[in-house]
């Protein structure tokens, strides 16, 4: 059995970039949506954007983000249409993967497997433009990352699935709050207990 606790989200003001920090059981993450700007002028502003959001909003060391980044990043990733080559904002995509230590899983799994995500009939081509970024220290508890049919005409649907192994909790630690010491309620009622634990050990060696 598993329980999601939605602790706080956020959204930037063009509904690009949509946050959600949460828990899964025990276990705290953040899953970020977005939805990349595909007018070459703006796509630095959204990268720099998000590197910020990410960094002051997010939980970075157990971030998944996902969405439509319009842009391929190395070759396998398109068939037809204009012939590839890096871009600025492909550029600017890998430093940001960089900085938060991503992974586009699906690539890591499939290294070299074409597999695409939009197609385009007017232009002929095809492209994985719709892709999970994971942190590395997340690719263990991969278990399936692919693409699927979906009902939009244009893009199919993404998918990731994670298994976290169950791990049995210790015996925990106990401390005490030094603040009661304040309290004379609690001390007179440890005093009271304390000698009423006296008498009675008094009385059984006695």
């Amino acid at each position: 059995m598993f329980e999601i606790t939605l602790e706080n989200s956020w959204e930037d003001e063009d509904g690009r970039i949509v946050l959600i920090n949460a828990y899964f059981n025990t276990f705290k993450f953040s899953l970020c949506n977005i939805y990349a700007p595909n007018n070459t002028a703006l796509q630095k502003a959204f990268i720099e954007n998000l590197t910020e959001i990410l960094i002051s909003k997010a939980d970075i060391s157990n971030l998944i983000t996902v969405g439509d980044w319009n842009v391929t990043r190395e070759a396998v990733d398109k068939k037809g249409g204009i012939q590839w080559k890096p871009s600025v904002y492909r550029d600017l995509l890998a430093a940001f993967m960089d900085e938060l230590n991503l992974g586009d899983i699906l690539r890591i799994k499939n290294p070299s497997k074409r597999c695409f995500t939009y197609e385009s009939s007017a232009l002929k081509m095809k492209s994985r433009i719709d892709f999970f970024l994971i942190p590395k220290s997340l690719i263990s508890s991969t278990k399936t990352a692919d693409i699927n049919i979906a009902i939009a005409p244009d893009h199919k649907a993404i998918r990731l699935f994670l298994k976290f192994e169950n791990k049995k909790k210790g015996p925990g630690l106990w401390k005490f709050n030094n603040s009661l010491l304040n309290d004379d309620t609690f001390v007179n009622l440890i005093m009271c207990n304390k000698l009423s634990n006296n008498m009675q050990e008094i009385r059984i060696f006695d």
